[in-house]
């Protein structure tokens, strides 16, 4: 387990609000009120609502032909009474998210990846590679099962290897273009859930309980299993 109880605010972005990333936000915004906390949190996704989005995401609709980044952050900043910037836009750069990465000595910088296409997550990688302190948490599923690995770094020094370094495929342009959830008629909606619990799971750690207790979580939903893959050192490790 690594301790990271050093930190006092968090800079939160996360990039997706579909299958994954809807519920995600859902589950995020309660956890922030339920901990009277204030990070800045800011939801990024270009795409609109369909029709074919409400059995899978989690969306209303009312929400048809509105913006998906926009919906969730005001109807959870209502609802919640909290503070959720957006963005409009698809991650077309590493360039784009420095407004919204920008932190001061003490703040750790989250980045959540819950897309679902390659070029994005490249670029997260990239943002992830080039700031000194971060964690990014980075989410998929396929049919029925899935994984979430977080990547930590402080100063400069690697704590836990990103997404990439388990999955290399992901960094490779000439990887096969990925078919979103609500293309996907082969992933069941529990394949989702799964994959926000365990990104939610993550989030708790670091901003209830200020630790990482494991790098990786991989899961089944048809065989109702999930398996985190603990850090390794015994006791509580300071990074």
């Amino acid at each position: 387990m690594i301790d990271i109880s050093q930190y006092k605010d968090y800079i939160i972005v996360q990039a997706g609000a579909g299958g994954n990333g809807s519920l995600i936000a859902l589950l995020l915004s309660r956890l922030i009120a339920g901990l009277n906390i204030n990070p800045q949190y800011t939801i990024l996704d270009g795409d609109t609502v369909e029709k074919k989005n409400l059995t899978r995401q989690h969306f209303a609709i009312n929400d048809i032909d509105r913006n998906k980044a926009e919906v969730l952050a005001e109807r959870y900043s209502t609802h919640f009474n909290i503070n959720i910037q957006y963005m409009d836009s698809y991650i077309e750069s590493v360039e784009s998210l420095y407004p919204v990465l920008g932190h001061n000595f003490g703040t750790l910088p989250i980045l959540i990846g819950a897309v679902d296409n390659h070029k994005a997550r490249k670029i997260l990688h990239e943002a992830y590679s080039k700031l000194n302190t971060a964690c990014y948490i980075d989410c998929g599923c396929e049919e029925t099962y899935g994984q979430a690995v977080i990547g930590y770094k402080k100063l400069g020094q690697e704590y836990l290897k990103p997404a990439a370094y388990y999955y290399p495929e992901m960094l490779e342009d000439t990887a096969p273009p990925q078919v979103g959830c609500a293309e996907a008629p082969v992933q069941d909606i529990s394949a989702n859930i799964f994959s926000a619990a365990a990104v939610f799971f993550y989030l708790n750690n670091i901003l209830a309980f200020k630790a990482i207790p494991a790098q990786k979580v991989t899961f089944d939903a048809q065989t109702m299993v999930m398996r985190p893959d603990y850090i390794q050192e015994r006791g509580v490790q300071s990074a």
